[in-house]
């Protein structure tokens, strides 16, 4: 029996069909335990192996069957968005690769992927309703990152996909990174890497307007990125070399002068201490996460953005910057890579470009990704770990494998960047040092809001502010670590 792919369109579908498919999903423990690809036996066969082979061999692989494994989906319909599965081919690039992987992971596998799309709302509902009545409909749940925690993890919906057999998430399909970002002790309720491949469309960078660099001045950015100098000084002495009085009434700052930046507050200003590698939070040798309080770098990278940034003469904090660039009286704006999309059509050159390190001996540029990104997640009531763990790892390799580079090439096709060095500094990013905000996913004491009103102008209330949060923030910290030990 060969495996297949097949779509259930809307929820009440899938209720009809729950006696009969669904019930494989229950039975699936009778399907052969997965094998590993590795042999200690057969060095002479390793030694022939193609580089591609080597890549993604120690896969686990098995027969299954025809067991079901079915896939909840939160489909986003933002500018950034994107879905796991899909029900045919279109001759889209990404959509083709991602039915031929999950075809591939099908036939390898011989299970039977089925996939539900729905709203965030009913994803949440879907789960709670399924978990509770104990039943093992769905196998891997995609959601809004904020929703997951509130709506799964904090009532027990979700399991530590360390204890999947087959998934090594040190394997270079998984970002390790961002799994590590939000991961509570050592265990990890939310993963992400080339299997929800649309991570790149939550990655916050810098756009920038080639015609104002070109036009007073400024230093080739690729260039300063290249050599490693793109610091948070560089940057702002950028923004405000740029900042002119352009309607001549000698004042900076009106809304037809030219600024440095631009970016909505949730989506781009989170990015700043991040990619300056400042954290309000670390890990315990037990990997328990504790609050540090503002340390005198944090502190710092808040008060050199506050200086200058946090001034209207420099800089807007709202979702306005995309009328201001299309103006061309901006030279930077804070964005996710998916809402590139919206400005293809722009009639002069851009450029793209990592957020800033803090000085020049930070060895490497640091991502962050917004909370609306869907990792995946999977439900405690699933029956058979060895099918589900096959299925996720098989996955996200073929994920890695037929997509990724896809994904690349439509940034240029599509002309969401058009050079490229956009492309390289994005390679970069996403191979990189990715991270998501701990504190803005767990919903702890809204301390986002603290960090983005001191980078727009109050940093110098920012350690008070901090401080009367403190109680808040760990009895929220508290409450969430109850959650996951119950």
């Amino acid at each position: 029996m060969n495996g297949k792919i097949s779509c259930f369109a809307s929820f009440a579908l899938a209720a009809l069909l729950s006696v009969s498919a669904f019930s494989a999903c229950g039975d699936s423990g009778s399907g052969r335990a997965p094998e590993t690809t590795a042999s200690s036996s057969d060095v002479a066969a390793e030694t022939t192996m193609s580089e591609e082979e080597m890549r993604y061999s120690g896969l686990p692989e098995g027969d299954f069957e025809g067991a079901s494994f079915m896939i909840l989906q939160y489909e986003e319909i933002a500018p950034s968005s994107g879905t796991v599965c899909v029900d045919e081919l279109t001759g889209e690039p990404i959509n083709d690769a991602a039915y031929e992987r999950t075809q591939a992971v099908a036939e390898k596998l011989n299970v039977s992927i089925g996939f539900l799309n729905t709203s965030m709302e009913d994803t949440s509902r879907i789960v709670k309703q399924t978990v509770s009545a104990g039943e093992d409909t769905y196998q891997a749940v995609f959601q809004g990152s904020t929703r997951v925690p509130s709506d799964m993890l904090s009532q027990g919906y979700i399991l530590d996909q360390n204890t999947l057999p087959g998934i090594d998430f040190s394997r270079e399909w998984w970002n390790a990174n961002a799994i590590d970002s939000v991961r509570l002790n050592e265990r990890t309720y939310m993963s992400f890497g080339d299997i929800n491949y649309y991570l790149l469309d939550f990655m916050s960078v810098l756009m920038f307007s080639k015609p104002v660099v070109e036009d007073y001045g400024l230093s080739d950015i690729y260039s300063v990125v290249d050599s490693g100098a793109w610091t948070i000084d560089a940057f702002l002495d950028m923004c405000v070399a740029a900042a002119h009085d352009l309607n001549g009434d000698g004042a900076l700052g009106k809304k037809d002068d030219l600024i440095g930046y631009a970016g909505y507050v949730s989506q781009a200003d989170l990015a700043f201490s991040h990619a300056a590698d400042a954290e309000l939070f670390s890990r315990g040798d037990d990997g328990a996460v504790k609050y540090d309080g503002v340390s005198e770098k944090y502190f710092n990278v808040m008060k050199k953005y506050s200086d200058v940034i946090g001034k209207k003469e420099y800089a807007l904090h709202n979702d306005t910057w995309r009328d201001r660039f299309r103006a061309g009286t901006l030279l930077f704006c804070g964005l996710s890579v998916g809402e590139l999309s919206m400005m293809r059509d722009l009639e002069f050159d851009y450029g793209i470009a990592p957020f800033p390190k803090y000085d020049e001996s930070q060895e490497r540029y640091i991502a962050y990704v917004t909370d609306q990104m869907q990792p995946l997640a999977v439900p405690v009531t699933v029956s058979d770990t060895e099918l589900c763990g096959a299925v996720i790892e098989n996955m996200a390799a073929e994920s890695c494998r037929r997509i990724r580079d896809k994904y690349f090439s439509v940034l240029i096709d599509s002309k969401y960047v058009r050079d490229e060095e956009s492309v390289k500094n994005l390679r970069m990013l996403y191979d990189g040092d990715i991270r998501f905000e701990i504190a803005r996913i767990y919903n702890w004491a809204k301390v986002g809001d603290a960090i983005w009103g001191a980078i727009g102008g109050k940093a110098d209330k920012f350690i008070s502010n901090m401080e009367k949060l403190q109680p808040t923030l760990e009895a929220a910290m508290e409450k969430t670590m109850e959650a996951v030990s119950q």
